[in-house]
């Protein structure tokens, strides 16, 4: 339902890889964020997806501010 809170279900983790399944209901928004020094690999199972992706400049700071 619209306004449910975003639901998260861990799976598996180790020092290289952590696997995790989030549910997402209807209307949902994720703000923008980084994954410094990770590869995020992404499958929609179920339903529609709006996704937008940034690159960083080279020369850019790292860090982003709330």
């Amino acid at each position: 339902m619209r306004g449910d809170p975003i639901g998260y279900h861990h799976v598996f983790s180790d020092s290289l890889l952590s696997i995790g399944i989030f549910v997402l209901p209807e209307g949902a928004v994720i703000p923008l964020h980084d994954h410094p020094n990770m590869t995020v690999l992404s499958k929609l199972i179920y339903g529609s997806l709006q996704v937008t992706s940034y690159d960083m400049p080279t020369d850019a700071p790292r860090k982003l501010s709330a």
